[in-house]
């Protein structure tokens, strides 16, 4: 992408450059008409550069395009491969990616960072049920309610499967339990409306805080992860902490 912004870049200067010989050229015709015989047949350097120019022109504007559309092929395969491709949010790849910096970044000024690892309780249940279109849209309707809930600041992602990631920058674990538990009651609350039928659902969150003996991105997600799975385990619907006794439940 770098390479191709400077050949853009080397580009747009050749024309500037050719653009302002022509305009240079032009000019010096007009304000003098008379000279415009002597020149011709002189075989002056403005006629014998004119035509070099004119005929690089094409081969400059063919090799633009190409770049041109490379560069947006390139930027579509990227956002693509960053991208969940039902919900738009960021995929595995992007959050780990972000989470990857942010840790880094949290860990050397000495900042709060806390992540929220999500699971749609009974999820197998509704693609059974009503098979996996219904199972798509409801996930697309866990998302509409986490993003309306969500803070600006924080990155909502796809882990994988009926499971999301949120970084909580800047976020205490007091702070962030009560962002889980908001979470958690918006989902609660709302209602997924399936074709007239109303379906309630809850998801189960596990959440974990930067610690001074975390080395990695990795250990952070590993704790939220099996807080996760402690909440599930105790009976789902529930904000569960890795690094202190903390439970929110219904």
């Amino acid at each position: 992408q770098q390479d191709s912004s400077i050949s853009q870049t080397a580009l747009a200067t050749i024309f500037l450059f050719i653009g302002m010989f022509m305009l240079i050229r032009g000019i010096y015709f007009l304000v003098s008409p008379t000279t415009m015989a002597t020149i011709l047949d002189d075989n002056s350097w403005w006629n014998i550069l004119t035509p070099i120019f004119a005929a690089t022109l094409p081969v400059i504007g063919t090799t633009a395009y190409l770049l041109m559309c490379s560069h947006r092929m390139r930027t579509r395969w990227e956002i693509a491969a960053s991208t969940d491709y039902l919900t738009g949010l960021p995929n595995r790849r992007s959050v780990v990616l972000a989470g990857n910096l942010t840790f880094h970044s949290a860990q050397r000024n000495k900042m709060a960072l806390s992540v929220a690892v999500i699971d749609v309780d009974h999820f197998k249940n509704i693609n059974d049920r009503f098979g996996h279109d219904a199972g798509d849209l409801a996930l697309k309707h866990i998302v509409a309610v986490l993003e309306t809930i969500g803070r600006k600041m924080d990155l909502l992602g796809r882990f994988g499967g009926e499971e999301f990631v949120v970084l909580l920058e800047q976020t205490n674990h007091e702070q962030a339990l009560v962002i889980a538990q908001r979470m958690r009651l918006a989902v609660q609350h709302s209602v997924f409306d399936l074709t007239g039928q109303a379906i309630t659902m809850t998801v189960s969150i596990g959440i974990a805080t930067i610690q001074e003996a975390d080395q990695s991105f990795d250990n952070l997600l590993q704790r939220a992860d099996k807080a996760l799975y402690m909440a599930k385990g105790l009976g789902r619907n529930r904000v569960e902490f890795a690094d202190k006794l903390m439970t929110v439940s219904t």
